[in-house]
């Protein structure tokens, strides 16, 4: 059963028996609370009496009723309010927005904090800045009449240094006042400008560095010449700059500039900021520069020597080059018209050649100087065409003199006396007159000798076109010397009897032929004596000191003649052996080690450069009975052999260039006396003389023997005349074979014809 009504609360009851009276009590109560209120606003009326006068007015059962439900107020609701936060952490960075392209390294990144005073930092890898927000906030975006949420600071700080890249991150974090914090982040793409180096004056090369892969355009202010290029992997660029018919811009200064753009940072129309540079281009090539000393064929100087001259490039930087080397002797600035340097270190005596080219400060190369020649040694040689010395004179470095015009009545001056400074140099001189001080004579094994330095190369050689004259050469050195070498050793055999007679005279017994070959003393034993000599021989042709180097020297020189004669010589004599079946006994040849004496003294007194050297001193003695054909054949394997070591370790010593230190000097050394004295021994082997293999190979066969005389002594003058430093007396060596070849015929022709008339006669 339902409840009685009378149990219900009575306001309840009072409300639910007359809603109607309820609503209009409402309004009336409101009314006049709406009345009590303007009144008091215009009266002093205290808070109290406002109180006394609502009381009154409020119904009595409504007042008077403990459980009544309270009326409704419009006061907020007693709640605490929420902390102060950021309507909106996105807004911490305003600009740059995403995805912007940024042409430099720095940046002005800006944005709003959310409260005052606090700290902004802003980091893109490296790249940081740090600030903090403004004193006033900054206006609502977006205004409205509901509560505004936290109020926002502006902003802002450049951001320098930012690397090139695509898609990088700027993070800007806001450190709040109770340790808090808040970040943002924009993506931005970054590519800087590229950089251009500062040379100048420049030929019109432009360089610089720049990202790498990236394209790079170069311009020049006042002018249509433009250049493109890609940077390279390492950061660096340079290009050219040309007009547009493919000419270079005039010489004049230029502001250039530079941007470039790269396919994986931004678009393709996103080119970084300009670069720009005051750069003078000049390309304007200097002329060659004067060499005034060495003054020429007129005087002699020490190695290293002073050269010097003038040019009228200023500041510009000159370059000496010594018998057309391939890098400079030395260089020197040009300073007030003026020039000079030291260079010319370990030249060999003889004559040389020097030329001087010059660059200017833009780079500019200018050409070759007219090649001056002159002579390192101690003595002066006279030039051409000049009046010589008054005697009584002075001596002194000679003035070079106008040639005279010829004439019918023109007498040719008798030669001077040679005055004690035109005397033959000593055997042991130093390169530069001076004696070395004792540290440096015992600690420079690793410098360089200067043997072997005026060999040339095989290109260098067919260069200078000496094989088209060594064949000439060749063939005339057959023809004057070999064959009227025979000619005279035919018709004085038997009329000369060896000075060294036997000391057992005619009763000792002459060695049966099969004992002949195996006589003598030990080979091995008998070859180191002339072994060492020649070695002093051939080490001595370039001039020595006593310095620890030429040890070096000298030991090199013994390697090279023990690999000459050991593999050369015996080895291929045994492999001969086998091949022809035959027995023979290897026996030092005294004839060899004449000449390797006379031609390393030759060389030595005559400032011969390269020096022509022998050094094979060991050849085979066969039993009388061996046919002449295998003879021949050993002997002419001996000598190609020798020949074809000459030649190898010629294009061995081309091949490993100019050298410094021990070891490579030592090879080098190695290698240049196994070239000079292998093919030397070759040429000297084949004359047709006494016990020398080319003997017995002209009795076996003289188109064999021609042929290989032809092609030794086309490879030696192929070697002799190559180099630029080569200094072979061809005119003065052409004469002397024709005067040896006339001796030669009129000894023969004496003790042909008319030695046998006189002795008939008697």
């Amino acid at each position: 059963m339902p409840p009685a009504p009378a149990q219900q609360p009575p306001a309840r009851q009072g409300r639910r028996r007359d809603s109607a009276t309820g609503r209009t009590q409402w309004a009336g109560v409101l009314g006049v609370a709406a009345a009590l209120m303007v009144l008091a606003l215009a009266s002093p009326t205290t808070p109290a009496a406002a109180s006394a006068s609502i009381a009154v007015i409020a119904p009595d059962d409504e007042l008077q009723s403990p459980s009544a439900t309270p009326p409704p107020s419009f006061a907020p609701p007693a709640v605490a309010p929420p902390a102060l936060t950021p309507s909106n952490t996105a807004e911490l960075i305003t600009s740059p927005a995403d995805g912007t392209f940024i042409g430099r390294n720095t940046v002005t990144v800006s944005g709003s904090a959310s409260e005052k005073g606090s700290t902004i930092r802003v980091s893109l890898g490296d790249a940081t800045c740090e600030v903090k927000a403004n004193e006033m906030p900054s206006p609502s975006p977006s205004p409205s009449p509901s509560p505004s949420p936290s109020p926002v600071y502006a902003w802002s700080c450049d951001l320098a240094g930012m690397p090139n890249g695509a898609g990088q991150q700027i993070t800007a974090i806001e450190t709040l006042a109770d340790g808090s914090s808040l970040t943002d982040t924009t993506t931005v793409h970054v590519l800087g400008p590229p950089s251009i180096d500062g040379h100048s004056p420049t030929i019109s090369v432009m360089s610089g560095t720049g990202q790498p892969q990236a394209r790079l355009t170069v311009t020049l202010s006042g002018s249509t010449a433009s250049c493109i290029t890609t940077v390279i992997a390492s950061g660096y660029w340079s290009c050219d700059p040309r007009m547009p018919d493919g000419s270079m811009p005039a010489s004049r200064s230029y502001r250039v500039s530079a941007t470039q753009n790269h396919p994986a940072i931004g678009a393709a129309a996103d080119r970084s900021d300009a670069a720009g540079r005051q750069i003078e281009i000049d390309n304007v090539q200097p002329g060659p520069p004067t060499i005034t000393v060495p003054a020429g064929d007129y005087g002699l100087v020490p190695s290293p020597t002073t050269f010097s001259g003038s040019s009228a490039e200023p500041a510009g930087v000159v370059s000496v080059y010594i018998d057309d080397a391939p890098v400079p002797s030395c260089e020197a600035t040009i300073s007030a018209g003026a020039w000079a340097c030291v260079g010319g270190a370990d030249l060999p005596r003889g004559a040389h050649w020097v030329q001087a080219r010059q660059q200017d400060v833009a780079g500019n190369i200018g050409g070759f100087s007219e090649q001056r020649r002159f002579f390192v040694g101690t003595f002066v040689a006279v030039p051409p065409a000049t009046v010589p010395p008054v005697a009584g004179a002075p001596s002194s470095t000679p003035t070079p003199t106008p040639t005279p015009t010829p004439s019918q009545n023109a007498v040719t001056p008798a030669p001077s006396t040679p005055d004690a400074s035109s005397s033959p140099p000593p055997l042991f001189p130093r390169a530069d007159g001076t004696a070395p001080s004792l540290e440096e004579a015992l600690t420079n094994w690793g410098s360089s000798t200067g043997f072997g330095a005026a060999l040339p190369t095989l290109a260098e050689s067919i260069e200078r076109g000496n094989w088209a004259r060594a064949p000439m050469l060749a063939l005339g050195a057959i023809l004057l010397i070999g064959l009227p070498l025979r000619l005279l050793a035919s018709s004085l055999r038997g009329r000369i009897r060896s000075p060294f007679g036997q000391l057992t005279g005619r009763n000792r017994a002459e060695p049966t032929p099969e004992q002949e070959h195996t006589a003598g003393p030990n080979p091995w034993l008998a070859g180191l004596v002339p072994l060492a000599a020649a070695t002093a021989f051939i080490a001595i042709s370039g001039g020595i000191s006593g310095e620890v180097r030429y040890l070096r020297l000298t030991f090199a020189v013994g390697v090279a003649l023990a690999v000459l004669n050991l593999v050369g010589v015996a080895l291929i004599a045994r492999l001969g052996y086998r091949w022809q079946g035959v027995d023979g006994r290897l026996r030092f040849i005294p004839l060899l080690l004449v000449a390797a004496a006379v031609t390393g003294l030759l060389s030595r007194m005559t400032g011969l450069v390269p020096p022509i050297v022998t050094g094979v001193l060991i050849g085979v003695r066969f039993a009388h009975d061996t046919p002449v054909r295998k003879r021949a054949l050993v002997n002419l394997l001996q000598a190609v052999a020798v020949l074809l070591l000459g030649v190898a370790a010629w294009i061995g010593h081309g091949m490993l260039g100019p050298v410094l230190g021990f070891w490579p000097s030592l090879l080098s050394e190695t290698l240049a006396t196994a070239c000079l004295a292998g093919i030397g021994s070759a040429f000297i082997m084949m004359l047709p003389l006494g016990p020398l293999p080319g003997r017995i190979i002209l009795e076996w066969s003289p188109w064999a023997w021609f042929g290989i005389a032809l092609v030794g002594a086309t490879v030696g003058f192929g070697i002799l005349l190559g180099g630029a430093s080569a200094h072979f007396p061809l005119a003065a060596t052409v004469l002397i074979a024709i005067g040896f070849a006339a001796a030669c015929v009129a000894i023969w022709a004496w003790l042909r014809f008319v030695r046998p008339v006189e002795s008939a006669l008697r």
